[in-house]
């Protein structure tokens, strides 16, 4: 068999053109690279669409944590921390067969137990999450003096975000590193115990971490440095 053969053969397998069945002998190169490039384009799709829809919801996130609204604050952190504060396999497990028990609720829950939907999900809401929490630290870095001169300028809402602080704040993220359902299988509630630990342990070192970062961020003229001004 050529490596076109292969190609032919294996390179869609993934979405179900070509062979089902793996090759059981003479593993070639050019199998082994047909193979895995196969398995990649599901990576692509992951990946591709998860950051594009994820940008949207990521801005919106961290302006509901920089908002004044308490509710709107408290619904942005708690889904940061949630995501952020939990493995993303845990997350994937957890989230399948969460969508296994709800298939059994309504038949409209069928497709989230397959893999390009229900994984597309978590990895929308786990990719929002962090970027969320970057967007957030870089809205807090937007320097004092381009709010201030804005509105010199006459800006203000939306006309000042779009142009001064959202353009602002996506520069500065480049470099900012910074319903219960009864369900007899225990797989749910094994995984759900497993996402509550590791929420536990992260709220404990974010809280440390917070304090941390509040003493060494006081009296910087940023964003940040004027809300705790203001907090004070």
């Amino acid at each position: 068999m050529s490596c076109w053969d292969v190609v032919a053969d294996y390179g869609l397998r993934s979405l179900g053109i070509g062979e089902r069945l793996l090759p059981r002998d003479d593993f070639t190169l050019c199998k082994q690279v047909v193979l895995i490039g196969s398995g990649m384009i599901w990576n692509i799709y992951f990946g591709t669409v998860a950051l594009l829809t994820g940008f949207f919801l990521a801005t919106a996130v961290a302006l509901g944590k920089a908002s004044d609204n308490r509710v709107l604050r408290k619904a942005s952190e708690w889904f940061i921390f949630v995501f952020r504060g939990s493995p993303l396999f845990i997350q994937f497990f957890f989230a399948y067969f969460l969508f296994l028990s709800l298939k059994s609720v309504s038949p409209i829950f069928d497709p989230f137990s397959a893999a390009w939907l229900g994984a597309l999900i978590v990895l929308f809401l786990n990719t929002a999450a962090y970027s969320g929490e970057i967007f957030y630290g870089a809205l807090l870095s937007v320097p004092k003096g381009d709010i201030e001169a804005a509105d010199a300028y006459g800006f203000s809402g939306w006309p000042r975000f779009r142009r001064i602080v959202w353009p602002t704040m996506l520069g500065g993220s480049k470099t900012a590193r910074f319903t219960d359902y009864p369900h007899g299988d225990w797989r749910v509630w094994y995984f759900a115990a497993l996402l509550v630990f590791y929420l536990c342990f992260t709220r404990v070192s974010e809280i440390v971490l917070g304090r941390l970062m509040t003493r060494l961020t006081h009296g910087q003229a940023t964003m940040g440095g004027e809300a705790q001004r203001k907090a004070a």
